[in-house]
Formats: C-alpha cells, sequence, structure tokens
C-alpha cells in the first residue's frame, strides 16, 4: 500500500512539476536567444534582455516557492479535508503517510532545484561558463590537494545537512498544519499563528545561544578553529547533522501524534 501511496503522490506532483519546470527552461532558452542579437547601443536590445532577465528571474524564484506550496498544499489537502476520510480508512499508518509525503516534497523540491541550475547554465551560457567551470575544478583540485579525503567527507557531510535541512523545514509546515487542526474553527489561520510563534520562539533562542556563544568566549571557539581546521570542521558539521535531525525527529513526532490522537475531520 505505501508503494501505491508513493505512485500516487509522484503522479500528482509529476505534473505540476513538469509544468513549471518546463516553462522556467522555456524561459532560460528564450532568454538566451535575445543574447545572440547582442547590442549595446540597441534600445529594442536593451529593452528585450533586460525584460527577459525580469522574467527568468522572477520565473526562478517562483518556480522554486511553487514546489514548496505544493508540498503543503499536497499534505493539507489530501489528509485534512474530505480527502481525509479517504486517506486514513486505507491500511496505513500515520508515520507512513508523514513519510511518503515528506519523500516525494524533498524529490520534486530537489528536481525544481537541478531545474533552476540547468536554466541559470542556459540562461548564461556562453564564453564565461567554461571559465566557470574551470574555476571549480581548479578549487576542487587545489582543496583536495591541501586537505587530501578530507574533501570528500566534507561534501558528503553538507549534503546530508542540507537534506536534514530541508526535511526539517517541511515537516515544520507539516508540525503547524497539524497542530492548526486541533482547533475546531479556522484551521488555516491557526495553522499560520503556530507557524509565526513558531518562527518567534526559534527567533529568541538562537538570539540566547549567540549570547551565550559570546559569553563562553568566541575567541576561544576561533583558536580551536585555527590550531585543528579539519578536525573542527568535521565536529561542527556532525553536531549540526544530529542537532537538525533531532528536530526534525521532533517536527515529525508532533504531526504523527496530532494525526494518531488530536485527528478532527470535521
Amino acid at each position: 500500500m505505501v508503494k501505491k501511496l508513493f505512485k500516487y503522490e509522484i503522479g500528482a506532483y509529476l505534473k505540476t512539476s513538469l509544468v513549471i519546470n518546463l516553462a522556467l527552461l522555456a524561459i532560460s532558452i528564450v532568454g538566451r536567444i535575445i543574447q545572440f542579437f547582442e547590442n549595446g547601443e540597441s534600445v529594442i536590445y536593451n529593452l528585450a534582455f533586460g525584460s527577459s532577465v525580469f522574467f527568468f528571474v522572477s520565473a526562478l524564484f517562483a518556480a522554486n516557492i511553487m514546489m514548496l506550496v505544493l508540498a503543503i498544499k499536497r499534505f493539507y489537502k489530501n489528509l485534512f479535508t474530505a480527502e481525509g476520510y479517504l486517506s486514513f480508512t486505507l491500511p496505513v499508518t500515520a508515520s507512513q503517510h508523514i513519510t511518503v509525503k515528506l519523500l516525494t516534497a524533498m524529490l520534486f523540491i530537489v528536481i525544481g532545484f537541478v531545474s533552476s541550475i540547468v536554466a541559470v547554465l542556459i540562461m548564461t551560457a556562453g564564453e564565461l561558463t567554461p571559465e566557470i567551470f574551470k574555476a571549480i575544478g581548479y578549487i576542487f583540485k587545489k582543496s583536495f590537494s591541501i586537505i587530501g579525503g578530507h574533501l570528500i567527507f566534507y561534501i558528503i557531510e553538507m549534503l546530508v545537512l542540507l537534506l536534514l535541512s530541508l526535511a526539517y523545514a517541511i515537516l515544520v509546515y507539516y508540525a503547524c498544519i497539524c497542530f492548526g487542526q486541533r482547533a475546531k474553527k479556522g484551521r488555516v489561520g491557526k495553522s499560520v499563528l503556530a507557524y509565526f510563534v513558531y518562527y518567534l520562539i526559534t527567533q529568541v533562542i538562537y538570539t540566547v545561544l549567540m549570547i551565550i556563544g559570546v559569553g563562553l568566549g568566541v575567541d576561544d571557539i576561533l583558536l580551536l578553529f585555527v590550531k585543528a581546521p579539519i578536525a573542527s570542521i568535521h565536529v561542527t558539521l556532525v553536531i549540526m547533522i544530529f542537532t537538525m535531525f533531532g528536530l526534525a525527529a521532533l517536527m515529525f513526532s508532533i504531526s504523527r501524534k496530532t494525526m494518531e490522537n488530536k485527528l478532527n475531520l470535521e
């Protein structure tokens, strides 16, 4: 049943995702074609080029926002509207519902990000692009010659951290939606309010941690990085990974417990 849920969810995402990504790529191609007629003295060219850049940047921003909005909409509509009566009659646990929604959302957000990179490469294709790749290759080789295999582990750790950060960001929205469903009326408004409360609380916590960090002595921490930079970076990344995993697990737990014990589809 979980496999069927994945297929259904992927199918639901695929339609919208395909339109968004193809539109973005089409805009980047049109923008690149306009650049073939480059003429700095032509008012028409400058207007056309400026418009293409504006539309491309707007489309780039909108495409990635729309994928996140789609992830939130799919979670709410499929589980907490009339569709929820059908969804919760399936032989699937609350954890499995959340996992399917989360992994599918992450998959298509990553696909959208890759599509955005391809679009940027198309839009900026020319003499500069090979130089950019050469510079990236040079930096990678230089870094590898200095720190060796640690560079590979850094990349792996950062990728894991990015994926966990993405999962956490999505799960925060899920948890706020679930929290809002506890209310008898104005559930969407309560969900939005829950997110703003979460945001304020996290900002306060970050501020307090920064003050504590300054009090403990930033100089000592920086000195540690100077004395053992390679090990310090590994330790920092690993701590961040476990912290992000813990936060994501907390949000997952809030959503699961709400769906199991406080579900209200009325």
